[in-house]
């Protein structure tokens, strides 16, 4: 089960199965809005982004069927 949750204005957490799979952060774009959608890289230690999405649901569809 997917589950979005509302961080603040403009970003959510989304988790699957009860464990966080990435965030998603809207942003203004010079054409209009879009959401970023990223996960993060624990070996890493840093945020690596998966994709820039026109809609929302496209943004979490491409954290959820990775």
């Amino acid at each position: 089960m997917v589950e979005v949750i509302v961080v603040h204005d403009g970003f959510w957490r989304v988790r699957m199965g009860g464990s966080p799979v990435g965030c998603i952060q809207r942003f203004a774009a010079s054409d209009g809005e879009r959401f970023l959608a990223r996960v993060i890289d624990a070996r890493a230690r840093r945020w690596t982004n998966v994709g820039e999405y026109w809609e929302f649901d496209a943004a979490v569809d491409a954290l959820t069927m990775r």
